[in-house]
């Protein structure tokens, strides 16, 4: 890093920042990003950046800076998402949800870590890059989003608007280790039907509690089938399991209906009709057999797996330049959520997940983010973007 970027990078900056994020609630559901949307804008569009206020629903968009560099034909990009999930019952806070707090070197509010300190850390990072006599390598692209935390409504709209980036950094909280990709995430909900009665007359009834009984078997066997044979070195074993179940109106009621919820983590790549044709097929095999009646299967979340090498240029460019700034080699691991980096690798960017605090304060009441790693945020990345020419060089 030149020392010039170096002594422009200010935590105090970066707490301040994140600080003003997280007083402009962004939840979501329902979804009210416009308020932090506009704030995020007017700061890059202060900085002389190009600024886009791009539309994906009602009133919310996306926000999409670019600074130019001295090789347009390459870019970075960062990513981050500007809602939060719903703050929950305030009882539960020590202090108000958006009304960030400061105690014991950490900050406290809902967005703290996942994920408003790192979209200020890079806020932060645009205004150094800015003040500097020569302009940066190469493109640098600023992404953010709405709508991560329900449908991901934002990402698919930045792609589909056919956004390109040779390289990006998704700011989600990983420590500011190096996560170099993430299983995917699909969800389903599945309704049995059976025929209602009274309890003391169930022989001319259906249970549908029943057949959901057979339904959840079924689906535990495949998921120990898919646990031995779909797995990958890095982002570990594909999963298929049940994670709710509703049915029942009065204790003396034979079920006309049970809604059961699936959740599935995917490691290989698998796609949406993968995945609903296994299910499709263990639930047809069992109507066939009679133990089930009628059922619908409704798919409610879909994000695919994404992986970047640990040894692409990207990944050991990024390792360096953190290890720099922390004086420890990051590790290279698998994020342990899913997030929306899988996207960009579909759109082919090469992407990696980077960013402050841990993904275990993240949705929890009393979310916070270490002041010092909201400061080492910035110093890395602006590490990251000060080298690129080497990435340059071994990307020609």
């Amino acid at each position: 890093m030149s020392s010039n970027l170096r002594k422009r990078v200010d935590g105090q900056r970066v707490v301040e920042l994140t600080r003003r994020l997280i007083e402009r609630e962004s939840e979501n559901p329902p979804g009210n990003e416009a308020g932090v949307g506009d704030v995020v804008a007017s700061f890059c569009e202060r900085l002389g950046l190009e600024v886009t206020r791009q539309p994906v629903a009602g009133d919310r968009f996306n926000v999409i800076a670019r600074l130019p560099g001295r090789n347009r034909n390459h870019s970075f990009a960062y990513n981050g998402h500007l809602d939060v999930v719903p703050a929950g019952p305030a009882e539960l806070w020590t202090t108000p949800a958006f009304t960030p707090d400061i105690r014991d070197g950490r900050l406290y509010g809902r967005g703290a870590c996942d994920m408003k300190g790192s979209v200020a850390a890079f806020l932060h990072v645009l205004e150094c890059l800015v003040d500097q006599d020569e302009p940066p390598a190469v493109d640098i692209v600023f992404t953010a989003v709405i709508d991560e935390e329900k449908s991901n409504k934002g990402i698919k709209a930045l792609l589909d608007s056919g956004f390109h980036a040779d390289w990006c950094v998704v700011g989600e909280p990983t420590g500011m280790d190096i996560a170099i990709g993430h299983r995917g995430v699909i969800a389903f909900e599945l309704v049995m039907d059976g025929v209602a009665c009274h309890a003391a007359q169930s022989q001319h009834g259906a249970n549908a509690l029943y057949h959901a009984v057979e339904a959840v078997q079924a689906i535990r066997d495949l998921d120990r089938r898919w646990q031995q044979q779909r797995s990958n070195d890095v982002l570990g074993q594909s999963r298929l399991q049940v994670t709710g179940c509703q049915s029942g109106v009065k204790v003396n009621v034979i079920p006309a209906r049970a809604s059961l919820q699936i959740d599935g983590r995917l490691a290989c790549g698998e796609t949406e009709a993968q995945v609903r044709d296994a299910l499709e097929a263990e639930l047809s095999r069992l109507q066939g057999a009679g133990s089930i009646g009628g059922w619908q299967l409704k798919q409610t979340t879909f994000c695919p797996s994404g992986l970047t090498p640990a040894d692409a240029a990207i990944s050991r460019h990024c390792a360096s330049a953190v290890e720099r700034v922390r004086g420890v080699t990051p590790r290279r691991y698998a994020f342990e959520a899913t997030c929306e980096a899988a996207f960009l690798m579909e759109a082919g960017i090469k992407t990696l997940i980077i960013g402050p605090g841990s993904i275990a304060q993240a949705h929890q009441a009393d979310e916070f983010v270490a002041l010092d790693q909201l400061e080492m945020a910035a110093l890395s990345y602006a590490q990251i973007i000060d080298s690129l020419d080497e990435v340059i060089l071994s990307h020609a």
